[in-house]
């Protein structure tokens, strides 16, 4: 965003951006708020975003990461989803794993490099075994 001198970086989620699940992007009747932090990693980084699930009574049933699924992003979990990625970066991590010999912790690093290269602001880790 501009702030009259400099563009400084800005989340999605801080733009007011809010994904609606369950109703291809239009407003649910009854959205369930997701979790306070979510963060999307794509091919151009990683980006935190406002997630609301579809509470409607006729798609209620319909799990939270299957939700997700359905638009192209992949839980990191499948009990109460914070993290996914979506299926584009995934297959790109694919490719590069398969014809680059690439690991998947330095593909993981570049698109955290993506997102803030400076490294002051890197991402965080939601596992305590990996710090």
């Amino acid at each position: 965003m501009w702030n009259g001198y400099y563009f400084t970086p800005m989340s999605l989620k801080e733009l007011g951006i809010t994904i609606q699940l369950g109703h291809n992007g239009a407003p649910c009747p009854g959205p369930m708020k997701g979790p306070a932090t979510f963060t999307v990693i794509h091919v151009n980084g990683m980006h935190d975003v406002d997630v609301s699930f579809c509470g409607c009574s006729d798609l209620a049933q319909i799990p939270r990461w299957r939700q997700l699924m359905r638009i192209g992003w992949y839980p990191a979990t499948t009990s109460y989803p914070e993290t996914c990625a979506t299926f584009e970066v995934l297959r790109q991590c694919r490719l590069l794993t398969i014809h680059s010999k690439l690991s998947t912790f330095q593909f993981y690093a570049a698109i955290a490099r993506l997102t803030d290269d400076t490294g002051l602001s890197m991402p965080p880790v939601r596992f305590s075994h990996w710090q």
